[in-house]
């Protein structure tokens, strides 16, 4: 079962990596743009490391060598994953930001009025 989910994880994470290209391009300030290139490589380390592992499998290799690959592959994941958090949750990076509600919308005016 392992074999499957990695290859369908080897697929899915390059069918991802078009639109993290595309929010990558449109990244203008600098700090978060090194960080968006940290995430990037941390990523493609992470296919790299699963497609090892996807090799191992297929030629049939035995005893941990393909469970103790695929577990480095999940650290270097981890890493990816917190830093693409960082680019969502800090920087705000393809988060559209939700519409003011009219109370918001009052609170902000009467505090320009004041």
């Amino acid at each position: 079962m392992a074999f499957y989910a990695i290859g369908g994880g080897i697929v899915g994470a390059l069918l991802a990596a078009v639109p993290g290209c595309i929010d990558f391009l449109s990244i203008t300030v600098a700090r978060v743009r090194r960080i968006g290139i940290y995430h990037m490589v941390a990523n493609l380390t992470a296919v790299g490391i699963f497609a090892v592992s996807f090799w191992l499998r297929w030629i049939g290799a035995l005893g941990v060598l393909p469970a103790g690959v695929s577990l480095a592959g999940l650290v270097v994941l981890g890493l990816a994953g917190w830093l693409g958090g960082e680019l969502v949750f800090v920087h705000s990076m393809g988060v559209k930001p939700p519409p003011a509600t009219s109370r918001q919308a009052a609170a902000g005016s009467q505090r320009r009025i004041a």
